[in-house]
């Protein structure tokens, strides 16, 4: 039997009916959630087996996959609610770390739909008996464990200020009816008291002399607002009507089959600002009263509503209470919005009722398909009415399935059945669940079966966990000395034009980039330089050129070798204009670094992990390890301790400097004693940064003061940025097959995308060249658009409604001599968004110069072939065989056009670019290009 509330079977409870979860897939991640979601510390262990008894009735998920950083189970991928294969011998556990200190109460609710929270019986709404209102019954709170801390949320629930103090002993005068919530526990850190542990719904040994107060700071400066704020009841939904379209008109609400209004008793623009946001129609332009677009019928739902004008949702702001008013429909609210003049979409918004959820069916696997939802027990679609981009964005995202790469319409994916729940579904692209999307209403379509909505994201053809990818470059494997695979290549890296003698002017980069947390060994076979190193040298960095130490610089001898500190190392070659030799041969291998402690950068967080036998071995226990922010717990293993820590939360910091844009944490494990230590503390300083196309990773134990350890480890990475072609301007259908055939002078469209969970970055389409040979973009090419400058009269910027996304177009072409396909490579800048000394901001420059304060990364990206239908027709081969010629002379001449015209697109989507990670610069000197060579 489990000993208290933070361990033992996961049970939901739902309508008075409960269900445990099935084991299938159930480990240590899945448990953090559960730990993270009960307040119960971080996750020990995930039993599984029935560890703590068999439940009985339902079992409501099945192969429930977290990542560990979501805030409930219920955000996790499963197979669907009540979706399963299992009986309740696999009935899943948990063990949280909280289990051996936890000695209050057995139960942690959130409270019933419908219900919400007030103070009455003080001088205003911010003092006053702490009072639940749920579907037409009042009831209070016992003062078991009152304290400031419960105050404290009951204060931020109600938007007055600070708890000044919480009486207890009915201070406030005793209540009627029941007594809702007992022995309520607190962090003061919950949005809601409904958040907090207690012992159950309506569940107490009190009587109303122990009825609890609170007392806000705002008490003694608010007297005129209302005194009951609700959330709505379920169900519910907004929307405005009686105007000329979506974003205009009578404040109307729809519950269950019936429709009400808002009394415009202390209606104001903040009030009406918050349901512009709600509707994603703009900003409030003005607030109507006095049934301004004319009166309502039937009940009128909520009055003397009190919003700030920052909150998300109508329902969140100040009222009297559900259904409470002294209005006639005369008084209806109402609301214009800025986007009243230019929108034409659907003229109902609606959450979806409780208990749906959406998945992806009849694809290949969850991330792709048509569109279902699933609500007690019935299945329904949605119809493909206005159906693009922003919808499938967002689903894609709701599902963690990354982003949208198409929005198949017409039953692509076969044929639904049963209900069609969604129709004229309208997202901005933002939202994070569908159901918080514009629609027709539930339940209120004008389709058929034949029109169902379909999703196809990126990660239907990759892996659905995230993985490390390998070195593009050829290697072998090996096994290390402890068993475990290891990496190892070898790689050939020449001057330009070996044997031969290189050219003049040379200036030449090579970054060589390995698996993480491995390290690079390069050894210089022969070097054969002209004029000493005052002239021709070779320079070597332990990392990124301009921010990383010189390793060496060297311009002749044979046979040395230089060892990196991170899986990350820079060559750099340069010659002047005088003479020249055979330049230099050299090979690099890698190796497996220290695996005491491990740094991985994803996209969405970094991954930090320290061997238990480590610490162990240093004197180190794994109890006392935590990050600077102690609420992000680690997952402790029997062979680790891991740290998930998001870039954007848990106390992760974010810079940018002239060549990396970093997000960095730090982890502390404290030396054992409480009076006296006799050993230091130790930190584990870890970065990750974008450096030109790659992530960059960097973890290090730094000597914070004397009383600290310090240790050092380096990681390097990569940007993920793929190029992809569409079929029209409509960026809807990306072109899936390769070649891709086109007519002469046809119209192609591409689409860059990086995916990255910073959403502070915007991407710039610097350069783009075409060539008939993939692997060489330096003897016959032709420019598209070059350091921002357009060089062909046919290409053209589209708008994009993302700053991670860049769209372009050109007319196709034929290469004269009969070659029979095109590849495109194009340059793409990733800068910090709204960063104006940037690249990305600077349009078209003849030459660039950086400035020491912005953060500007460069990705190189090759695409195609494309091939012509009609090889012999006419039209572009003339003027591209003498553009080609007078390359040089023309590159400086061509009209500047701006990346950022807004030409109004609907979406995006599509598909298989073959991706060049080539670390590389090439800074020309001569007129035409120097050979150049990135291993």
């Amino acid at each position: 039997m489990p000993r208290n509330r933070c361990e033992g079977r996961v049970e939901i409870y739902q309508y008075g009916r409960r269900g445990s979860v099935c084991d299938d897939n159930w480990d240590l991640n899945d448990a953090e959630v559960v730990c993270r979601q009960l307040g119960c510390g971080f996750a020990v262990s995930a039993p599984s087996n029935a560890y703590f008894g068999q439940g009985t009735g339902d079992i409501y998920l099945d192969d429930v996959h977290c990542t560990g950083r979501e805030s409930s189970l219920f955000q996790c991928r499963n197979n669907g609610w009540g979706v399963h294969n299992c009986g309740h011998g696999e009935d899943a556990g948990v063990v949280c770390s909280d289990a051996n200190t936890t000695a209050t109460p057995s139960f942690t609710a959130s409270i019933p739909p419908g219900a919400s929270l007030s103070l009455v019986n003080g001088r205003n709404r911010c003092e006053g008996r702490v009072e639940i209102y749920q579907y037409g019954r009042r009831g209070s709170v016992c003062d078991d464990n009152w304290d400031l801390n419960d105050a404290e949320v009951v204060c931020r629930q109600l938007g007055c200020g600070f708890a000044v103090s919480a009486p207890s002993n009915a201070y406030f005068g005793q209540g009627t009816g029941d007594i809702y919530l007992d022995d309520v526990h607190c962090t003061g850190r919950e949005s809601s008291l409904f958040q907090c542990r207690n012992n159950g719904w309506g569940v107490h040994n009190c009587g109303h002399g122990e009825d609890a107060g609170v007392v806000c700071s705002d008490a003694t400066t608010t007297t005129a607002v209302p005194s009951f704020t609700a959330s709505i009841p379920p169900g519910a939904s907004l929307s405005l009507v009686n105007g000329r379209n979506r974003c205009e008109g009578r404040v109307e609400i729809y519950q269950y089959g019936r429709r009400g209004s808002v009394c415009d008793d202390n209606w104001d623009l903040n009030d009406a600002e918050v349901v512009c946001r709600q509707l994603g129609c703009g900003f409030a332009v003005s607030a109507p009263s006095n049934a301004y677009f004319g009166q309502g019928t039937g009940d009128i739902y909520l009055d003397d509503v009190h919003c700030t004008g920052r909150e998300s949702s109508l329902f969140q702001c100040s009222h009297r209470g559900w259904g409470v008013h002294d209005c006639g429909h005369k008084e209806d609210a109402s609301v214009v919005c800025s986007d009243a003049n230019t929108t034409a979409t659907p003229s109902f918004t609606t959450s979806i009722p409780p208990g749906a959820s959406l998945s992806l069916v009849n694809g290949r696997n969850r991330c792709e398909g048509r569109v279902e939802i699933y609500q007690y027990g019935r299945r329904g679609s949605v119809c493909d009415d206005n159906w693009d981009l922003n919808d499938a964005e967002v689903v894609c995202r709701q599902l963690g399935c990354g982003f949208a790469v198409s929005a198949p319409s017409n039953a692509y994916f076969g044929q639904g059945t049963g209900d069609i729940y969604l129709d004229d579904v309208h997202c901005t692209g933002r939202e994070s669940s569908l159901f918080q999307c514009s629609h027709n209403g539930w339940g209120v379509h004008n389709c058929g079966h034949s029109e169902d909505a379909g999703v196809v994201c990126s990660d239907a053809t990759t892996p659905i966990n995230v993985t490390t990818p390998l070195p593009t470059t050829p290697a072998n494997h090996m096994r290390n000395s402890k068993g475990e695979s290891a990496f190892f290549q070898e790689i050939i890296t020449l001057s330009p034009s070996y044997p031969l003698n290189y050219p003049d002017n040379a200036d030449c980069l090579w970054q060589i980039q390995v698996k993480d947390n491995f390290r690079i060994m390069l050894t210089f076979g022969s070097i054969h330089l002209q004029g000493g190193c005052q002239n021709d040298y070779i320079e070597i960095f332990d990392g990124p050129p301009n921010t990383s130490p010189l390793l060496g610089r060297i311009c002749s001898s044979s046979h040395l070798t230089y060892t990196s500190s991170s899986n990350f190392m820079t060559v750099r070659f340069h010659s002047d204009s005088r003479y020249s030799n055979r330049g230099f041969r050299a090979d690099y291998q890698s190796f497996p670094a220290d695996q005491n402690t491990t740094l991985v950068c994803f996209p969405t967080y970094m991954r930090a992990a320290v061997d238990r036998r480590y610490l162990q071995s240093q004197g180190y226990s794994v109890w006392n390890i935590s990050l600077s922010d102690s609420y992000c717990r680690p997952t402790i293993t029997s062979s680790e301790v891991i740290f998930n820590i998001p870039y954007n939360s848990s106390g992760t910091r974010r810079q940018g400097n002239s060549e990396t844009i970093t997000y960095s944490n730090v982890i502390k494990v404290r030396a054992s004693g409480s009076i006296i230590k006799r050993q230091k503390d130790l930190h584990l300083h870890f970065n990750c940064k974008m450096l030109q196309n790659t992530w960059v990773e960097v973890m290090y134990i730094a000597n914070d003061t004397s009383d600290v350890t310090d240790v050092k480890e380096t990681q390097y990475g990569r940007y993920n940025v793929n190029l992809t072609f569409y079929n029209s301007s409509s960026f809807l259908w990306p072109v899936h097959d390769f070649p891709y055939y086109v007519d002469l002078n046809q119209n192609l469209f591409l689409q860059a995308s990086l995916h990255n969970s910073d959403p502070n970055l915007v991407v710039f389409v610097d350069t783009c060249v075409a060539s008939p040979d993939p692997s060489n973009f330096r003897t016959l090419t032709y420019e598209l658009i070059r350091s921002g400058c357009v060089k062909d009269p046919t290409y053209s910027s589209y708008y994009s409604p993302y700053s991670h996304v860049a769209r372009f177009s050109f007319s196709s072409f034929l290469f004269i001599n009969q070659y029979p396909s095109v590849y495109l490579q194009c340059e793409l800048v990733v800068c910090r968004y709204n960063d104006y000394s940037s690249r990305c901001y600077r349009g078209c420059v003849s030459r660039f110069k950086r400035n020491a304060g912005s953060s500007q990364e460069k990705v190189n990206v090759v695409i195609g072939p494309v091939q012509l239908r009609e090889a012999h027709a006419e039209n572009r081969n003339t003027e591209l065989a003498s553009d080609i010629q007078a390359k040089g002379d023309s590159q400086s001449s061509a009209p500047a056009a701006s990346s950022h015209v807004p030409l109004a697109v609907t979406a995006m989507v599509l598909v298989a670019a073959v991706l060049t990670v080539g670390g590389f610069l090439l800074k020309r000197k001569l007129q035409e290009p120097i050979p150049y060579q990135i291993m």
